[in-house]
């Protein structure tokens, strides 16, 4: 008689989850209607994408349902594989920002403008070095770093004016410690320091340790979205190693009644291809992490289109890219097993779901 192989709780807890997740999706209906164009708040001041009552709308006023990849090089040719993708939204990393020597932020502007919002996509730009070194914000938790990237967006800001209606800047990629009241007025100043300076595009703000805590949203974002004269907005949670535990304490469900009752947005920021692939591994998989936001009518973006794990720009399905070579994408056989999942699946995936804003 063969030997029976018998399942530890952790994999029997990971296949009921699973399995929760595959008959949500199969029973959630998702629609696209059309629906009226809402009128900008008074407090917002600007002529872009804008927050009202937890729900993000584009310039025109029609609500709109972040859906999108990270592009971790701006420097590779991923347009227009990405336009083709499906992806309504596009967070990319600026690198060596205030370095001598360094790309200036125009490059980045011209950069959002032409290969993002010229394809109707929402590029989210954001910082991933502390402003002036090359140290990254990634998991950084000191108030002077934050504020040393502040004042690189303040004394840019006239370069990013031209395409302030239609991007939205990301502060600080992963800054700031969990569960934290240093989290809160950090970016309570950060925000009253970007608005003075005239950005009134919307404001995404990473939760702390490493963009993974819960905490920080739960007991700390409404004090700082109250803070905001804009009241313009987003909180960004990455799902990785807690992806589990956030799935099993309704983490997402839980902020999207947050948003309801307090009127901010919150979106999944990032998230892997599970597998258990990545530096924060984890076996929670695409189709679970998007139905938990879609349920939570969360918006979400998988990272990455691009993260290269080989030479000559190459990846494999061993990474957490979503294309094999470069970012590039012109038929089926240009995207990793990841990256099939994220554009065509039929249920979830960006083709499906994705919408552009109605500019």
């Amino acid at each position: 008689m063969d030997r029976v192989s018998v399942p530890s709780r952790t994999q029997l807890r990971h296949l009921l989850l699973c399995a929760c997740a595959s008959l949500a999706l199969s029973s959630a209906v998702v629609t696209h209607a059309a629906t009226e164009a809402v009128a900008r708040p008074p407090y917002n001041t600007g002529t872009g994408y804008f927050v009202k009552q937890g729900q993000l709308y584009d310039p025109t006023g029609n609500a709109f349902r972040i859906r999108g990849v990270n592009r971790n090089h701006y420097d590779m040719p991923d347009q227009p594989g990405i336009s083709r993708s499906g992806a309504n939204t596009v967070r990319f990393f600026m690198y060596n920002i205030g370095v001598s020597g360094a790309q200036p932020a125009s490059t980045y502007a011209n950069l959002a403008l032409q290969q993002h919002i010229d394809y109707r996509e929402l590029p989210i730009v954001t910082a991933s070095n502390v402003a002036g070194t090359t140290t990254r914000t990634t998991g950084d938790q000191s108030t002077a770093d934050l504020a040393r990237t502040v004042s690189w967006w303040v004394a840019n800001v006239h370069a990013f004016a031209p395409v302030m209606n239609r991007i939205a800047i990301n502060v600080a990629n992963e800054w700031g410690p969990a569960n934290s009241a240093t989290w809160e007025y950090s970016y309570e100043t950060a925000i009253a320091r970007l608005r003075a300076a005239g950005y009134t595009c919307p404001v995404v703000i990473d939760t702390g340790s490493w963009g993974q805590d819960f905490e920080d949203l739960l007991n700390y974002s409404t004090q700082v979205f109250d803070s905001d004269p804009e009241r313009n907005v987003i909180f960004s949670l990455h799902l990785y190693y807690n992806a589990e535990e956030a799935l099993s304490q309704n983490i997402l469900p839980r902020l999207a009644a947050l948003s309801r009752t307090a009127g901010m947005v919150f979106i999944v920021g990032e998230f892997g291809p599970g597998r258990n692939i990545g530096p924060s591994p984890t076996l929670v998989t695409p189709a679970q992490i998007i139905g938990a936001a879609e349920r939570s009518g969360l918006g979400w973006m998988a990272w990455s289109w691009d993260s290269t794990n080989l030479s000559s720009c190459r990846a494999n399905d061993e990474s957490m890219s979503m294309t094999y070579h470069c970012g590039q994408y012109s038929g089926t056989s240009d995207l990793t097993l990841y990256g099939r999942d994220l554009v065509l699946n039929p249920t979830y995936g960006l083709k499906a779901l994705a919408r552009p804003p109605l500019l």
